[in-house]
């Protein structure tokens, strides 16, 4: 059985990556509609997915610089959530999320949103979270500001995807 880290909202909560989640990982990863959202352009076999998640079992975020939780919804695998790019020294990190297509729309990914940053905040020590968000993600902007996530401005021409350039908007989370 599974154990959650204690980080959990109404019915979701984040818990450590573990082995047998290599099938949702090699889901998403190999995905190619979420690829224009990061920077994934080839598939990834099961062994390099495997390997990324024994690493992640073995390591701690000061030496991978991310920390990786999976989130679930009533007992099921939604998603995940990560912090990554970790600065200890100037105390921020990004933040990423990817809810599947089957959990969208219930609310989920503002509730680990929210019990992401009750643990970088407690955990982490973290000053700032920030997030890139391609400029026609309407939705995932909506999101964030509606987490109190402040608009700091735009990066033209950030992304190539669908053989164009697209704009990314930033926003910041400054703990207070």
């Amino acid at each position: 059985m599974r154990k959650c880290l204690g980080f959990k909202r109404k019915d979701v909560e984040l818990r450590a990556l573990e082995p047998e989640d290599l099938s949702y990982f090699l889901k998403w990863e190999n995905d190619t509609e979420i690829w224009g959202f990061g920077s994934q352009i080839q598939p990834l076999s099961r062994f390099l997915v495997r390997e990324y998640l024994n690493q992640s079992l073995n390591s701690d975020v000061m030496s991978m610089k991310q920390v990786r939780f999976v989130i679930e919804y009533k007992g099921q695998v939604a998603g995940c959530i990560d912090y990554f790019d970790y600065d200890s020294l100037n105390r921020r990190a990004s933040l990423g999320i990817l809810i599947d297509e089957n959990f969208r729309k219930q609310g989920i990914a503002s509730q680990a949103i929210a019990l992401l940053l009750e643990y970088g905040y407690n955990y982490l020590n973290l000053h700032q979270v920030y997030v890139h968000i391609p400029s026609d993600n309407q939705p995932s902007v909506n999101l964030f500001e509606s987490m109190d996530f402040q608009f700091i401005g735009e990066l033209k021409d950030w992304v190539f995807r669908s053989g164009t350039y697209h704009h990314v908007k930033l926003f910041q989370y400054i703990f207070k």
